[in-house]
């Protein structure tokens, strides 16, 4: 019976929520599809802490008409905050190139759609928009968490069936 009990607590510190651990960190994934982007300038990402959100779209020398997030729905996008900052600038490692950046409250509701993969990026030029998914990335200690929990179920099913097969 401890064991079972020593498996339970791992299970629960392993669906401990992201936000409990201070922030969750976002990758934009765009597909065979990116806007375009100066090479060496940073990936676009964003950053949830707490409940403020904080997203930035790197791309080339090119302006964009616009920029958002929304949420996807049977392939339809709903944006639900508008990029306002657009901002000109030379990066380290790369070259100049506009990126949009700006950060949001987000509701409770807008929290857990952003951390099951609901929200998306969308950057509109005059000749083309392109949409990428923003998607949680996952924190190192998750792997190593989950291998201990199947240690755990391990260790304690041989030692049951060893003591089933000494009888």
């Amino acid at each position: 019976m401890k064991n079972i009990i020593v498996v339970l607590a791992i299970g629960l510190l392993s669906g401990v929520s992201a936000l409990s651990q201070g922030s969750v960190t976002f990758d934009m994934n765009f597909g065979a599809n990116p806007p375009p982007h100066t090479p060496g300038n940073p990936a676009s990402g964003a950053i949830l802490t707490s409940d403020l959100f904080y997203a930035i779209v790197y791309l080339d020398t090119t302006a964009p008409i616009s920029a958002s997030i929304g949420e996807m729905d049977d392939g339809t996008f709903t944006p639900v905050f508008q990029f306002t900052d657009l901002v000109y600038a030379s990066y380290s490692g790369g070259g100049p190139g506009f990126d949009y950046e700006n950060s949001w409250q987000l509701t409770d509701a807008q929290a857990q759609d952003l951390l099951a993969g609901q929200w998306y990026a969308e950057v509109t030029y005059s000749d083309a928009t392109y949409i990428g998914q923003i998607t949680p990335v996952p924190e190192p200690s998750s792997a190593p968490l989950l291998l201990a929990g199947l240690a755990a179920v391990s260790a304690c099913w041989h030692r049951r069936s060893a003591r089933i097969a000494d009888i």
